[in-house]
């Protein structure tokens, strides 16, 4: 096998450029320059057409005979050496042609320099050829990070994060790094969004680090105290930055660190700058795990107020009939309202159902009508599982357990209720229900 990869090496044409060859000549256009000077203008005219195949003979010549006559040749070289590791039928034969294409690269930095830049594009063509190869493309793209610095190019953060994610399933690299990574490419994507002034090409850029951060909570490598970590110094530094605060919102959340004093701090600054829907909804989140009920109701209903989805709003409707349960009669209003933004939901008269049944004690002025609660409240649990099997099996469980309750025959006949019988709930219930007897 290494014969026929060495033979076809050199059916390819391509030859090691030696550089202290050069220094022996300060001619760049090497030994014969008209000939240098013809095949520069064929090959260039072939890549314009995007005629790759037809393009290669003159480059070939160009790149192993005058290479130093025009950086052109190593900046179209890897579209005219891509060509033929698409279109190889053999693996053998792809893997000969990959093998160019890094040389490719590395003589273009030997020749021109801009190690950092063409690392990086090194680095994304070898992830994007060779999974096999990936810890290699991971280490060009993290040496061109940091060559390059500010000026790193958005398409290497992505594929380095990737390249990260990968490594660490693959158990290569620990969490650490991988949080590393996270860190030196989020950082990389906001500095080129910052300095960016064309307004397609930073929406491209936010793209970017968005997709990086979805890489990086993909891998799970992120705790909350590493998150916390990172995040605290820049909100210390921006503490009214409405992109970073989003961001620390976005991923505090989606790792569910949201009991976290920074959520919480990065929510409330998130909402005195930029007042939304979300802000508000993450301050009523943490006002509700401290336990501050008055707080949390009054930024359920600012986001409630500033939603416009239905579906969330519908959401955000019976979170605050959850919290305002000792309020049975508001909690009720809240759980309706949200059913009636979501059809098909039973959890909203679930909810209702359990209201009613903790009520039972404080309505009725007898035994036997405060047990009558008990038929309103079942009511509500089969009314839930008829529009919405996914509540089934706990309506089913709740039917069981206060069908214990229910009044009996002799009591009800004290009071003329046979089955069937019309009964009125009273007090804040006010329902009419069906009497039965278990």
């Amino acid at each position: 096998m290494r014969k026929y990869i060495f033979k076809l090496a050199l059916l390819l044409g391509i030859a090691v450029v030696s550089s202290t060859a050069y220094a022996q000549d300060d001619s760049k256009f090497g030994d014969d320059p008209d000939q240098c000077k013809r095949d520069l203008s064929e090959y260039i005219e072939f890549v314009k057409q995007k005629s790759y195949k037809d393009a290669y003979p003159a480059w070939r010549r160009l790149y192993v005979n005058c290479p130093q006559s025009s950086k052109s040749i190593f900046i179209n070289g890897p579209k005219i050496v891509s060509y033929f590791i698409d279109n190889a039928k053999d693996e053998a034969v792809k893997k000969a042609w990959l093998d160019t294409l890094m040389q490719v690269y590395d003589k273009r930095i030997e020749f021109f320099g801009e190690k950092g830049n063409v690392l990086g594009r090194k680095g994304n063509d070898l992830y994007a050829y060779d999974k096999s190869r990936t810890e290699e493309a991971y280490q060009y793209m993290g040496e061109s990070i940091k060559l390059c610095g500010n000026n790193a190019q958005a398409a290497v953060l992505q594929n380095y994060m990737m390249a990260s994610a990968d490594l660490y399933k693959d158990k290569k690299i620990d969490a650490g790094q991988v949080v590393q990574d996270f860190s030196t490419a989020s950082d990389a994507i906001t500095v080129l969004i910052s300095e960016e002034q064309k307004e397609k090409t930073v929406e491209t850029y936010k793209k970017v680090e968005e997709n990086i951060g979805k890489i990086f909570i993909g891998t799970g490598a992120g705790s909350c105290d590493v998150l916390i970590g990172h995040f605290t110094p820049k909100f210390e530094a921006n503490p009214k930055d409405v992109e970073l605060l989003n961001t620390i919102t976005k991923y505090l959340n989606k790792s569910d660190c949201t009991d976290s004093q920074l959520f919480f701090d990065a929510s409330v600054n998130l909402y005195e700058v930029e007042p939304s829907s979300q802000s508000a909804y993450n301050i009523a989140k943490m006002a509700l795990k401290k336990n501050q009920l008055s707080k949390a109701s009054e930024f359920y209903q600012k986001a409630i107020e500033m939603e416009e989805n239905d579906e969330i709003k519908a959401q955000y409707y019976y979170e605050l009939a959850v919290v305002s349960a000792g309020s049975p009669s508001a909690s009720r209003s809240y759980a309706l309202k949200a059913a009636s933004l979501k059809s098909g939901w039973g959890d909203p008269y679930i909810l209702i159902g359990k209201l009613y049944a903790s009520s039972s004690a404080s309505c009725g002025d007898d035994k036997f009508h405060q047990s009558a609660v008990f038929w309103a409240a079942v009511d509500k649990f089969n009314y839930a599982k008829s529009i919405d099997g996914n509540v089934a099996a706990e309506a089913n469980k709740l039917i069981a357990q206060y069908k214990a309750y229910f009044p009996g025959k002799e009591d009800a006949f004290a009071y003329n209720i046979t089955e069937g019988s019309d009964i009125k709930i009273e007090c804040w219930i006010n329902e009419t229900t069906k009497a039965r007897f278990e």
